[in-house]
C-alpha cells in the first residue's frame, strides 16, 4: 500500500550548488500553485510563455556530469527483474517481495533528457515495512555514491 510507501526526487548536490550558489536550507516547492499550473495547462488556458519554475522544474541535472548508464547499473542490481519499462529515455522499476505478513513494494524511475542523454528526473518510493530497510538503505548507498549528499 502507498501508506507505506514514500517517494523520494535525488537531485545531485553539484547541480544545487551550480543553481544557487550554496546549499539551500528548504527547496521551494509550491504544490497549490503547482497543481493549478497543471490545470490551467491541462485547458489550454496558458500563454507560451507562461511556465511554472521551483525545485522539481529546475534543471538540476543538466550541469553535472553523472553517466545515466552507471546509475542505471546499480538500480538493475537492486531489483530482481529489469526494468519494467525500458525506452531510450525511461526507465522504470518495480518489485514486490512477500512476506508472511505484508507485501513489500518498492519503486524506482529514471528518466533521460531527450536533449542532452543527461538524467532529468530520478525518484523511487521505498516501503518502509520491509524488514531493514535493506532497499531503502541500498538506494541511499548509490545515492552518496553518484550524487553526493
Amino acid at each position: 500500500m502507498a501508506i507505506y510507501q514514500f517517494r523520494l526526487n535525488l537531485i545531485p548536490r553539484e547541480g544545487i550548488i551550480n543553481e544557487f550558489g550554496f546549499i539551500p536550507n528548504k527547496l521551494n516547492i509550491n504544490l497549490q500553485e503547482r497543481e493549478e499550473h497543471y490545470y490551467l495547462s491541462e485547458d489550454n488556458l496558458l500563454e507560451p510563455n507562461d511556465f511554472f519554475i521551483d525545485a522539481l522544474t529546475t534543471k538540476f541535472w543538466d550541469s553535472v556530469d553523472i553517466l545515466p548508464t552507471e546509475i542505471i547499473y546499480y538500480i538493475n542490481k537492486l531489483f530482481p527483474r529489469k526494468p519494467l519499462e525500458s525506452k531510450s529515455d525511461y526507465y522504470y522499476w518495480k518489485h514486490y517481495k512477500i512476506t508472511t505478513n505484508s507485501t513489500i513494494d518498492h519503486d524506482a524511475s529514471l528518466i533521460l533528457s531527450k536533449e542532452n542523454g543527461k538524467i532529468k528526473q530520478l525518484h523511487f518510493r521505498a516501503d518502509l515495512r520491509e524488514d531493514g530497510l535493506k532497499f531503502l538503505n541500498e538506494f541511499i548507498g548509490i545515492a552518496k555514491k553518484y550524487i553526493a549528499f
